[in-house]
Protein backbone atom coordinates (compact mmCIF):
# COMPACT_ATOMS: atom_id res chain seq x y z
CA UNK A 1 0.00 0.00 0.00
CA UNK A 2 2.40 2.35 1.17
CA UNK A 3 4.29 1.67 -2.94
CA UNK A 4 1.31 2.74 -4.28
CA UNK A 5 1.00 5.66 -2.05
CA UNK A 6 4.40 6.86 -2.80
CA UNK A 7 3.85 6.40 -6.87
CA UNK A 8 1.01 8.14 -7.29
CA UNK A 9 1.93 10.76 -4.68
CA UNK A 10 4.80 12.44 -6.54
CA UNK A 11 3.99 15.92 -6.71
CA UNK A 12 2.19 15.40 -2.82
CA UNK A 13 4.06 17.53 -0.53
CA UNK A 14 5.88 16.14 2.40
CA UNK A 15 3.13 17.31 4.87
CA UNK A 16 0.54 15.62 2.94
CA UNK A 17 2.67 12.09 2.34
CA UNK A 18 2.92 11.74 6.11
CA UNK A 19 -0.43 12.71 6.77
CA UNK A 20 -1.59 9.67 4.20
CA UNK A 21 1.09 6.93 5.31
CA UNK A 22 0.46 7.38 8.83
CA UNK A 23 -2.95 5.85 9.35
CA UNK A 24 -1.62 2.99 7.06
CA UNK A 25 1.41 2.24 9.00
CA UNK A 26 -0.58 2.57 12.50
CA UNK A 27 -3.02 0.37 10.87
CA UNK A 28 -0.75 -2.26 9.73
CA UNK A 29 1.25 -1.98 13.55
CA UNK A 30 -2.61 -2.28 15.33
CA UNK A 31 -3.07 -5.20 13.06
CA UNK A 32 -0.01 -7.05 13.68
CA UNK A 33 1.12 -6.19 17.00
CA UNK A 34 -0.31 -9.17 19.05
CA UNK A 35 2.15 -11.76 16.60
CA UNK A 36 5.56 -11.86 17.47
CA UNK A 37 6.58 -9.15 14.60
CA UNK A 38 9.30 -6.59 16.63
CA UNK A 39 12.13 -7.81 13.49
CA UNK A 40 9.29 -7.61 11.01
CA UNK A 41 8.41 -4.35 11.94
CA UNK A 42 11.91 -3.16 11.49
CA UNK A 43 11.93 -4.32 8.65
CA UNK A 44 9.69 -2.53 6.97
CA UNK A 45 10.86 0.67 8.36
CA UNK A 46 14.03 -0.16 6.36
CA UNK A 47 11.73 -0.93 2.84
CA UNK A 48 9.91 2.19 3.80
CA UNK A 49 13.07 4.46 4.17
CA UNK A 50 14.56 3.28 0.85
CA UNK A 51 11.28 4.05 -0.75
CA UNK A 52 11.00 7.56 1.04
CA UNK A 53 15.07 7.96 -0.08
CA UNK A 54 13.39 7.25 -3.94
CA UNK A 55 10.69 9.53 -3.37
CA UNK A 56 12.81 12.27 -2.14
CA UNK A 57 15.27 12.14 -4.94
CA UNK A 58 12.55 11.61 -7.88
CA UNK A 59 11.40 14.68 -6.65
CA UNK A 60 14.36 16.67 -6.63
CA UNK A 61 16.65 15.17 -8.98
CA UNK A 62 18.79 18.35 -9.15
CA UNK A 63 19.75 18.22 -5.52
CA UNK A 64 22.40 16.44 -3.87
CA UNK A 65 21.99 13.63 -1.18
CA UNK A 66 23.35 16.13 1.67
CA UNK A 67 20.97 18.33 0.53
CA UNK A 68 18.13 16.14 0.47
CA UNK A 69 19.06 14.57 3.84
CA UNK A 70 18.69 17.86 5.81
CA UNK A 71 15.74 18.77 3.74
CA UNK A 72 13.82 15.69 4.98
CA UNK A 73 15.14 13.68 7.67
CA UNK A 74 15.79 15.24 10.99
CA UNK A 75 16.81 14.22 14.82
CA UNK A 76 13.77 14.16 17.11
CA UNK A 77 14.97 13.02 20.79
CA UNK A 78 17.29 10.13 20.68
CA UNK A 79 15.81 8.83 17.30
CA UNK A 80 18.30 9.89 14.06
CA UNK A 81 16.77 9.85 10.67
CA UNK A 82 13.40 10.70 11.07
CA UNK A 83 11.11 11.62 7.58
CA UNK A 84 9.57 14.65 9.58
CA UNK A 85 8.80 18.04 8.32
CA UNK A 86 7.75 21.26 10.53
CA UNK A 87 4.39 20.12 11.48
CA UNK A 88 4.16 16.36 10.94
CA UNK A 89 6.40 12.74 12.04
CA UNK A 90 6.50 9.60 10.02
CA UNK A 91 5.33 6.65 12.62
CA UNK A 92 8.21 3.96 13.28
CA UNK A 93 6.70 0.37 13.01
CA UNK A 94 9.40 -0.40 15.23
CA UNK A 95 7.93 1.66 18.01
CA UNK A 96 4.67 0.07 18.66
CA UNK A 97 4.79 -1.77 21.13
CA UNK A 98 4.17 -5.54 20.93
CA UNK A 99 1.14 -7.35 23.42
CA UNK A 100 1.60 -10.61 24.39
CA UNK A 101 -0.86 -13.22 24.68
CA UNK A 102 -1.02 -14.60 28.07
CA UNK A 103 -2.59 -17.14 28.79
CA UNK A 104 -4.92 -17.51 32.20
CA UNK A 105 -4.08 -19.82 34.95
CA UNK A 106 -5.82 -22.02 36.08
CA UNK A 107 -7.13 -20.37 39.62
CA UNK A 108 -8.02 -17.85 36.96
CA UNK A 109 -10.66 -20.02 35.12
CA UNK A 110 -11.47 -21.78 38.29
CA UNK A 111 -12.65 -18.55 39.33
CA UNK A 112 -14.33 -17.25 36.60
CA UNK A 113 -16.44 -20.70 36.06
CA UNK A 114 -17.40 -20.23 40.11
CA UNK A 115 -18.60 -16.74 39.01
CA UNK A 116 -20.83 -18.50 36.12
CA UNK A 117 -22.05 -21.03 38.39
CA UNK A 118 -23.20 -18.40 40.81
CA UNK A 119 -25.14 -16.26 38.11
CA UNK A 120 -26.77 -18.94 37.14
CA UNK A 121 -27.89 -20.05 40.54
CA UNK A 122 -29.16 -15.81 41.02
CA UNK A 123 -31.34 -16.45 37.48
CA UNK A 124 -32.88 -19.99 38.66
CA UNK A 125 -33.30 -18.63 42.16
CA UNK A 126 -35.64 -15.45 40.83
CA UNK A 127 -39.62 -15.41 41.46
CA UNK A 128 -41.55 -16.62 38.20
CA UNK A 129 -42.73 -14.04 36.47
CA UNK A 130 -45.10 -15.72 34.89
CA UNK A 131 -47.42 -15.68 37.30
CA UNK A 132 -50.61 -14.51 36.65
CA UNK A 133 -53.42 -12.56 39.07
CA UNK A 134 -56.97 -13.20 38.05
CA UNK A 135 -59.26 -10.02 38.71
CA UNK A 136 -60.80 -12.15 41.44
CA UNK A 137 -56.82 -11.97 43.42
CA UNK A 138 -56.46 -15.76 42.68
CA UNK A 139 -52.63 -16.47 41.40
CA UNK A 140 -52.37 -19.23 39.15
CA UNK A 141 -49.86 -20.63 36.66
CA UNK A 142 -50.51 -19.82 32.49
CA UNK A 143 -51.04 -23.02 30.33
Amino acid sequence: MPKIVLKDGKGMTQDELIRTLNPIIRGWGEYHKHICAKTTFGHVDQVLYRMLVRWAVRRHPKKGHKWIEERYWRTIGKRNWCFASDDNTLLNMSSIPIWRHVKKSEVMRTHIRTLITLKKEDVNTEPNHRMTQSKWGHTSEPP
